[in-house]
């Protein structure tokens, strides 16, 4: 892979200089189709015979930059390289009510939560992520840096954050294991928080340790509880009060123990370690280990690599690709360094009443979408409050976040709900796809729009809304990619090459490839444009430009995704 962004950092500036030298070409044989550079410069606003050197420097200079920034340099030291031996750590945290139990105390989870707590101060920098399980498993966050976050996550805790009883181990470190595996490719390791209590089938315990030993994934169980066991508390989590105790069906009080049998094994099939918490000095030891264990993605040693720099080429290249664009655009309508200074002025000078009023806009709206997320983090198995969540980072335009919490939503029992989740989901696919151009492949958003749009129309035939965008993608998906201007019929035969050149002219700063002249009954070279012949030319050109406009303010808009 180093060797390939080498490739591609040597590639970039050459290939960007090529086409500078091929579009200055260009330019000159567009010149002389229409006539000359006097005709020429009429015509397009700017003379074709001249070399734009400073723009091209900029655009080759930019293109150096960013394959700098492709060969990835670093150099520096890297802050608390020294501490990091390992990739991302995900946490599995048992919630079920037998960690409600007393014999470690204060209850197991208050401990379970110590214990992450402390990895999370003594791992600084290390990206952490919780899985939270009772009788199903839930993702509260994958691997992260922000310790907001994640004491956010470790705050609301609790047997009653999921409503299915039971103790779901294997679908809980198959999540934390898928997390590790779609992440960066840096490997990593589980925590696993829990008293063992409940597992129905060891042997699927086993054989998920086992996969995570083959991944060079480690899984270190750590046993909350004691093996004499003690009481569970029967807690009424609507008012939050102790009713009594769990009781067996047979009548007799339920008596919660650890099975420290089942985590030494899972432990030692994965090739991590096993911890009772109730041991003095476990959280040190729990500590060490995971600091000291090898992994996959293990960064021992990246420390002689130094800090990556390549965010500081990219914005060199930012800049001097965004300075070409000014020289092309606001440079030439400067009359005088004079104007230039009072425009500026003045732009500035309205630009800080309408900041000021769009950075308020903009905090209202951070603040109302933190709350929805506070909201969806403390109850994330409630369809609504992911409706609500992702609802509004539609209308922030954070479309792929927003549809991982539409489509839970979408799986919910209210039908109200769910028919507007899936409204949003499919604005989430239409709004990039419509703002995209035709030809940068957005079918798949545009299907995906119509899918959901259909679900919507399903749960309610009668809403409009989805009627208009579900037709509006359908017609997107079947509109051609756009094509050239047909030949002005007085320009066949010998003229064809004038009009194949003026269709070169248009805006040769575009980017776009010019179609070739065409070429006469003869075969020879096109004949230059006569002053008359480029009139009829500039004439039929604007009518085009009108034509095209009509179509632009005819085509259907998408309307707002539904605030509902």
């Amino acid at each position: 892979m180093r060797i390939l962004l080498l490739v591609a950092a040597v590639a970039v500036p050459l290939l960007v200089a090529l086409g500078a030298w091929r579009f200055v070409g260009r330019r000159r044989r567009v010149a002389r189709a229409l006539g000359g550079g006097a005709l020429a410069a009429r015509l397009v606003g700017e003379d074709l015979l001249s070399t734009p050197s400073w723009r091209l420097g900029l655009v080759i200079a930019g293109a150096a930059a960013l394959g700098a920034a492709l060969a990835d340099p670093r150099w520096g030291a890297v802050d608390g390289a020294a501490d990091t031996t390992g990739g991302p750590v995900v946490v599995v945290v048992d919630v079920s009510s037998s960690m409600l139990a007393r014999d470690a105390p204060p209850d197991r989870l208050t401990q379970a939560k110590g214990a992450l707590r402390a990895l999370m101060t003594r791992l600084g920098g290390r990206p952490i992520g919780i899985v939270a399980f009772a009788g199903q498993a839930v993702t509260l966050t994958p691997p992260t840096t922000d310790p907001g976050a994640l004491d956010l996550y470790v705050e609301v805790l609790d047997p009653g954050m999921v409503t299915q009883t039971g103790s779901a181990v294997v679908p809980a470190v198959r999540q934390a294991l898928s997390l590790l595996v779609s992440g960066d490719g840096e490997g990593g390791l589980v925590v696993l928080l829990t008293d063992g209590d409940g597992v129905d089938d060891p042997s699927d315990a086993a054989e998920i340790a086992r996969m995570a030993g083959k991944a060079a994934l480690p899984i270190f169980t750590v046993g909350v509880g004691s093996e004499g066991g003690a009481q569970v508390p029967d807690i009424d989590f609507a008012t939050g009060r102790e009713v009594g105790v769990k009781r067996e069906p047979t009548g007799e009080m339920a008596v919660s123990r650890l099975r420290e049998d089942l985590l030494r094994s899972m432990a030692s099939e994965s090739g991590g370690a096993y911890l009772a918490l109730s041991d003095p000095g476990a959280q040190d030891r729990l500590i060490e280990a995971v600091s000291n264990a090898r992994t996959r993605g293990s960064a021992a040693g990246r420390g002689s690599e130094g800090q990556p720099r390549f965010a500081w080429f990219a914005a060199l290249a930012l800049a001097l690709l965004a300075l070409e664009r000014f020289w092309a655009v606001a440079a030439p309508r400067a009359r005088s360094a004079a104007s230039v200074l009072l425009i500026s002025t003045a732009v500035g000078a309205m630009g800080c009443e309408r900041d000021t009023a769009v950075s308020a806009d903009r905090a209202g709206a951070e603040a109302k979408l933190a709350e929805l997320e506070a909201t969806a983090v403390r109850s994330p198995a409630s369809p609504r409050a992911r409706y609500n969540f992702g609802t509004g980072l539609v209308q922030a335009t954070r479309y792929a976040q927003a549809r991982q919490h539409l489509l839970v939503a979408t799986a919910g029992s209210d039908t109200t709900i769910r028919q507007h989740a899936h409204y949003n989901l499919g604005s989430s696919h239409l709004e990039p796809a419509y703002a995209a151009p035709a030809d940068t492949g957005r079918a798949a958003g545009l299907r995906s729009a119509i899918e959901a749009y259909k679900q919507a129309l399903l749960a309610d035939p009668g809403d409009a809304d989805a009627k208009w965008n579900l037709e509006l993608a359908r017609r997107l998906l079947r509109e051609p990619a756009p094509q050239e201007p047909q030949q002005n019929p007085e320009s066949e035969g010998g003229g064809g090459g004038g009009g194949g050149g003026g269709g070169g002219g248009a805006d040769p700063e575009a980017g776009r490839q010019d179609p070739e002249p065409r070429r006469g009954s003869g075969g020879g070279k096109s004949p230059e444009l006569s002053a008359e012949a480029a009139e009829r030319m500039m004439s039929a050109a604007q009518e085009r430009e009108l034509s095209v406009q009509q179509e632009q303010l005819e085509k259907p808009q998408p309307r707002n995704p539904s605030a509902h």
